[in-house]
């Protein structure tokens, strides 16, 4: 039974619609990844969500009681907005305290919560420090810590990760999901990046154009895309016809136009009776080479681990393909 349910959800601002009957249904516990590019409609459900923004039309549900014309401080939600919005003049344990301290929480309980949030945040050695001597990660756990800190029905995670450089984002990534299964709050998280959607989500809803183009696992989505904007959008893809799939040894059937990841394809050295490529480009990245290969007068991405071998093929050479485990 969904914990959180979106009915015919339609928004507008002005004469600008940007949702169109978004239905959607979501579990108690589940982290669920609203995924699309800037302008789709994301954080505009996400504000719906939370109450800061009244739907054009439509209903929102939680634990079945509709929730719609509620009040965000009536609706229970902690919400991590992507610029964190903490509060300079307070130190962590402060800020962290801080939603507890509004609803008027005992002394006791109170300080009980804050130190468990700061240890499972591993904030505990910062606790007096005020959040502008901190960097960009620790004040999302801040951010993360404070939110929880009350209790809510649902967290919801406005693209907290967009500020920090590619490595703390992986790393925090990672911390976000572990906190989220150690609490089992149920979790709606906003991002334009698919490696972070894949990544933590039990289910991903790709958006485009304010609609929910597909609501599936991470692994549905990426294996089997129900819509050709999906599949361009999750993971690198080159669409052939059906016969150059069959070529390649393909064999399974597509609900859109046939296309081949680049680390589905297997590449080697031209001994004349497999399927000719000409090796138009490669780079390497440390762990892989992305080859360009030109096959049946189109170009294609194919991806070969690095196994610490010196014998690849180069540009210039002729190579045979053929889809892995196919």
């Amino acid at each position: 039974m969904d914990y959180l349910r979106l009915e015919n959800i339609c928004h507008s601002y002005g004469e600008s619609r940007v949702l169109g009957n978004v239905n959607l249904g979501i579990e108690k516990g589940e982290f669920i990844t609203l995924l699309g590019p800037s302008g789709c409609g994301k954080t505009t459900i996400l504000k719906i969500i939370s109450g800061l923004i009244e739907p054009t039309s439509g209903r929102v549900f939680l634990d079945g009681k509709d929730i719609t014309d509620l009040r965000t401080e009536k609706r229970n939600m902690g919400i991590v907005f992507q610029n964190y919005a903490l509060f300079p003049n307070m130190t962590v344990e402060q800020n962290v305290r801080y939603g507890l301290d509004v609803k008027k929480t005992g002394k006791n309980e109170a300080k009980e919560k804050v130190e468990y949030f700061l240890e499972m945040t591993d904030l505990l050695e910062y606790r007096g420090r005020h959040v502008d001597e901190l960097s960009g990660g620790q004040q999302q756990r801040v951010a993360i810590a404070r939110a929880l800190s009350w209790d809510p029905s649902v967290l919801l995670l406005d693209e907290p990760l967009s500020n920090l450089d590619a490595a703390l984002r992986m790393k925090l990534r990672d911390e976000i999901r572990v906190i989220q299964q150690k609490t089992g709050i149920t979790t709606v998280f906003v991002t334009h990046d698919q490696h972070e959607a894949i990544s933590v989500s039990d289910r991903i809803a790709v958006m485009n154009g304010g609609s929910i183009l597909q609501f599936d696992t991470p692994k549905e989505i990426y294996n089997n895309p129900k819509d050709s904007f999906v599949r361009s959008f999750v993971g690198a893809s080159t669409v052939v016809t059906e016969e150059e799939y069959r070529m390649l040894g393909g064999k399974k059937a597509f609900s859109v136009s046939p296309f081949v990841r680049p680390e589905q394809l297997e590449i080697s050295d031209w001994k004349g009776t497999g399927v000719k490529g000409e090796v138009l480009d490669v780079v390497f990245t440390g762990a892989f080479y992305e080859y360009t290969v030109l096959f049946n007068g189109k170009e294609i991405s194919v991806n070969r681990l690095n196994l610490g071998g010196y014998d690849m093929p180069e540009k210039g050479d002729t190579v045979e393909l053929r889809l892995r485990n196919e």
